[in-house]
């Protein structure tokens, strides 16, 4: 498979297959959170939402992140096939639309798992680049280190609220870093550019 069709594949089917997952979840959960929103325990519908929407904002800026990648080679479409796993499996930890709370072990395993991968592909990124882009990559890089650690942290500490707020900051800094992506790719040479 050429490395475009890998790229082709993963940008404009599996992508949109899982976000339309993530969406769908969101407009069906929040319907019955607004109808609902009487009940004794509001905490636990209102962190279900903040974290489908963390992770609608941070898988849309992952999109833009693949999208914009020049190397998009097997080990990145395997990494990107992993972070659509476990993105899938996060949500899915948040049990919509169920009574039981969120599984925050599963959660945080996931968010966790995924960095750690993208933080590999990412370091062979920055090695086999120069110049701005290199910079681009140390702060990425930087981002992903300090994310693996906070999220790390809510191991150990059991606070749900201390948990959205730090996937609430590390999304944001990634939605910072991937709308800055675009300005280091090269448009592939196609027959019709060339």
């Amino acid at each position: 498979m050429k490395e475009g069709l890998q790229k082709e594949l993963m940008i404009q089917l599996l992508y949109p297959a899982i976000l339309g997952s993530i969406l769908y979840q969101f407009f069906d959960f929040s319907y019955g959170a607004i109808l609902d929103f009487s009940s004794p325990d509001n905490s636990q519908v209102v962190l279900k939402l903040v974290f489908l929407v963390v992770a609608f904002v941070f898988y849309g800026s992952d999109y833009w992140y693949a999208k914009f990648s020049n190397d998009y080679n097997w080990w990145f479409f395997a990494a990107n096939f992993f972070f659509l796993c476990c993105m899938f499996i996060g949500v899915k930890a948040l049990n919509v639309g169920e009574v039981q709370g969120i599984n925050y072990v599963v959660l945080i395993a996931t968010y966790f798992s995924f960095l750690i991968v993208y933080l590999f592909w990412d370091v062979t990124q920055y090695l086999s680049s120069s110049g701005k882009e290199r910079c681009y990559y140390k702060e990425v890089i930087a981002w992903e280190v300090l994310s693996i650690l906070f999220v790390a942290v809510n191991f150990f500490v059991n606070n749900n609220y201390l948990f959205a707020l730090t996937l609430i900051l590390s999304t944001i800094w990634f939605v910072i870093i991937a709308i800055r992506k675009p300005r280091f790719y090269n448009e592939p040479k196609t027959f019709d550019n060339q």
